[in-house]
């Protein structure tokens, strides 16, 4: 049961990929704008949002083209072919369904259950009770029982940050319908995935992806380091990527590990559009091991129409060096240009 929920998952993930993909291809020229309603209206209601969560999808619609509210319309119900086990087996399966979500895993207890609706609702934090909310999902069952729990994440209505410290539903990105953008945490799960690069292979893959990557490798206090950077389309975002990773220089394979918290380093990025320079994701200097951000917007680019700015903040100056050793060999080729802050605390790439 778990598995064929698992398969119907992906399945319309995929879908919901491929349309991202379908829209952004029409938008493969900048300027040209992004219809998403046309790609991603949908009529299913098994997943909807309260007032206050569509009111701020509208207006996010209403700057980017962009309604999540219509993503979750092209949901299809999850558990349509897996439901008659409930009928069959109701005792067991939400008696298991109401042990998980008060005591054990409630994600389990939602599969478990398989609801045939999903309703995501605000409700007032303790500490901030008129600006932030929870985020809430409350399910109807087959047998007309109603169910919720607290997802643990969170809706700050005046920042507009829409997430939790490990990412919206723990998938490692938040969204900030503020300023239209999405970006990973601090502590993101991708953490522990590491970087190859068969993982870049993979992604540029896709006909909705294109971008452009420099990776900068130096030894650093017995390992080979990697400084990576990123810039792009991303489906139907434009932003990029700064990522620290390192390896055992013994390590023969080209898989390096994300670096550790004691190993982090400060970095901050712009991107912005190189004909006209408007910023399209600003991030400051944060100590930090991959950092992100994709601007949500009608038009997308492609990464020799970007420009990308970063401030690199070393651990001391045996990885400054080693990092400028990269950079100049980087630098001579055109590829980008850097200069040292005043103080030769930090290095400002521009790529």
């Amino acid at each position: 049961m778990i598995t064929s929920f698992l398969f119907t998952l992906l399945s319309t993930l995929f879908s919901i990929v491929t349309a991202f993909s379908n829209a952004g291809a029409a938008a493969e020229a900048p300027g040209t704008p992004v219809d998403m309603r046309a790609h991603l209206r949908g009529s299913s209601a098994y997943v909807t949002f309260d007032e206050r969560l569509t009111q701020a999808f509208d207006a996010m619609e209403a700057e980017t083209g962009f309604n999540i509210s219509d993503v979750a319309a092209s949901v299809p119900d999850l558990f349509r072919y897996q439901r008659w086990t409930t009928r069959l087996f109701p005792g067991l399966l939400y008696g298991l369904r109401d042990s998980w979500l008060t005591d054990g895993n409630p994600w389990l207890g939602v599969v478990i259950g398989m609801p045939e609706k999903m309703h995501l609702k605000t409700e007032p934090t303790e500490w901030a009770p008129d600006s932030e909310y929870y985020l809430v999902l409350e399910m109807t069952y087959a047998d007309s029982s109603v169910r919720s729990f607290n997802t643990g994440n969170t809706y700050n209505a005046v920042t507009g940050i829409l997430g939790y410290r490990t990412g919206l539903l723990g998938l490692g990105f938040n969204l900030n319908l503020k300023d239209m953008w999405a970006y990973t945490t601090d502590d993101p799960p991708q953490r522990a995935l590491g970087y190859c690069k068969l993982y870049d292979d993979l992604l540029l893959q896709n006909k909705a992806v294109n971008a452009a990557t420099v990776r900068l490798k130096f030894p650093y206090q017995g390992k080979d380091w990697m400084l990576q950077l990123w810039k792009g389309r991303y489906f139907t975002t434009t932003g990029g990527e700064i990522g620290i990773y390192n390896k055992p220089a013994s390590r023969f394979i080209e898989f390096y590990d994300a670096a550790t918290d004691e190993e982090r380093i400060g970095m901050s990025f712009e991107i912005y559009i190189t004909q006209t320079e408007q910023p399209l994701v600003v991030r400051p200097v944060q100590t930090h091991w991959w950092m992100t951000g994709f601007a949500i917007n009608r038009y997308v680019y492609l990464p020799n129409q970007l420009t990308l700015k970063t401030e690199i903040v070393p651990t001391d100056e045996a990885m400054k060096q080693g990092l400028m050793a990269a950079l100049d060999k980087e630098a001579a080729s055109g590829v980008l240009s850097y200069t040292e802050s005043d103080d030769g605390a930090s290095l400002h790439i521009v790529w």
